[in-house]
């Protein structure tokens, strides 16, 4: 476990592929163990929303809607299929995104914050958490969930798996992996209630 960053609070970082179930096993953290919930998805699109203009810039006027702001599908269409643009885009919105979220783990009054970020691991997000839980489920039904969640076609769906890190990749830096399959929230939960456990655990010693 890393030093603790923030005294008083207990900071996990939930992560993995696209669909694998990290909002499921977040909302469980948030509703059963009163975890503050910090959804590193939703305050990247406010930061999209704010550098409309700038991105517009970057990747064409074609991503704008008639109101001005981002179309976030657009805008997917293109970086999701060229790894350049991805990290083009990356590097334009993740530095605010970190420092916004760094303001609301600091000013969180709940002990245990948790940051559901997918790309934890490749930004400054990974700096600020005591422990990494990854969640992961097989290809196959990361891409059944996109396509029935999300409205993706299959080619869709397998780009977006396609562009991020490899499940080995995920699994090789997690503190702890929590396996998410078909409709089994129950064995999502054991294994919740197990790594928090173990990890007030290694704490507290």
């Amino acid at each position: 476990m890393k030093p603790n960053k923030y005294p008083g609070h207990l900071v996990i970082g939930i992560t993995g592929t696209i669909a694998s179930g990290k909002s499921t096993a977040c909302h469980y953290l948030a509703s059963e163990k009163g975890a503050k919930w910090i959804d590193a998805d939703l305050v990247a699109r406010k930061v999209v929303t704010d550098l409309a203009e700038v991105l517009a810039g970057l990747f064409g006027a074609e991503i704008l809607t008639e109101d001005g702001d981002v179309d976030r599908k657009a805008l997917g269409a293109i970086v999701f299929s060229d790894p350049q643009k991805l990290e083009l885009l990356n590097q334009t919105v993740h530095p605010e995104t970190c420092r916004r979220i760094e303001g609301m783990i600091k000013a969180a009054e709940e002990e245990l914050v948790i940051v559901e970020a997918i790309e934890l691991l490749r930004s400054d997000l990974k700096d600020m958490i005591d422990a990494v839980w990854v969640v992961w489920a097989k290809p196959e039904i990361r891409i059944e969930r996109m396509m029935s969640t999300r409205g993706l076609s299959r080619e869709e769906a397998a780009a977006r798996v396609a562009s991020q890190l490899d499940d080995e990749a995920y699994r090789s830096l997690a503190d702890r992996v929590i396996a998410s399959s078909e409709g089994d929230v129950a064995m999502l939960e054991r294994q919740i209630d197990e790594a928090l456990e173990s990890l007030r655990a290694e704490r507290e010693s």
